[in-house]
């Protein structure tokens, strides 16, 4: 939900650059900036209909984005893209473009799309992050690093760095060494987040072992409670059932 938060502020601040000179554009745009997602549909798939401008598409997306329908929201935008006739997409429809396909597990639209937003100095945070989780799936981590290097490093605090690697299901040495400077607290709520992810049964492994290292260290009984607790749900997500059920018998003796 943050991200998608992250993401409206960008998109709002292009709609008051890019589409504010067409009269029946600046109806749309006012009705985005109010919030007013169902009306801000109804008028874009209105408009749409008489017109067949891809500009209204663009709100269409954005309203169904907004509303958490990511895969309408990129259906919109592919037909968006259709109409577009060599003419270049938006910097905004750009940027929508990124977070839906991020969202949708489009890795390859979110590394077309980002690239070009920063060919035109106009890639934001949410993109970037957007953009390198998508290189890293992909298994491209020399660009991966050149992205995190030239737009992220100075961006990021040690926490959202280790978030991002959870978020873009990094190796386990990755992972490991972003892990080795958050306190114990920081860790378990990174291990949380890894144990909600889709991530593939090698991943969850990998994520796994490195959190079982944690049984060693001294800790309270309530923060060993909820590692036992974390143990068992990665261990099931790595379809290791023995040891979910050895650390869910673990965290309940607790």
């Amino acid at each position: 939900m943050m991200r998608t938060h992250r993401f409206a502020l960008l998109l709002f601040s292009f709609c008051l650059l890019f589409f504010g000179c067409a009269k029946k554009t600046v109806s749309l745009e006012e009705i985005a900036l109010s919030g007013e997602w169902d009306t801000l549909l109804q008028a874009s798939q209105r408009d749409f209909s008489r017109t067949y401008q891809r500009s209204a598409l663009y709100y269409q997306a954005l309203a169904q984005y907004m509303k958490g329908d990511s895969a309408q929201a990129l259906a919109s935008l592919e037909l968006y893209l259709a109409l577009s006739e060599g003419e270049q997409p938006s910097l905004g429809a750009r940027t929508l473009i990124v977070a839906t396909a991020s969202n949708r597990g489009k890795p390859e639209l979110v590394i077309e799309h980002a690239k070009a937003l920063a060919e035109q100095d106009a890639l934001q945070i949410p993109s970037a992050q957007a953009w390198y989780r998508a290189l890293v799936e992909t298994g491209q981590g020399d660009e991966a690093n050149r992205v995190f290097l030239t737009h992220l490093r100075s961006t990021l605090d040690e926490v959202q760095y280790a978030q991002l690697l959870v978020e873009s299901k990094a190796s386990g040495p990755q992972l490991k060494q972003a892990f080795a400077h958050l306190s114990l607290q920081q860790v378990f709520e990174l291990l949380r987040l890894a144990s909600v992810q889709n991530g593939e049964v090698d991943w969850m492994t990998d994520v796994l072992a490195l959190a079982r290292e944690y049984e060693q260290l001294e800790m309270t009984q309530s923060q060993r409670k909820l590692l036992y607790a974390l143990l068992a749900q990665l261990s099931a997500k790595a379809e290791q059932r023995v040891l979910a059920n050895k650390y869910t018998t673990l965290a309940e003796s607790i």
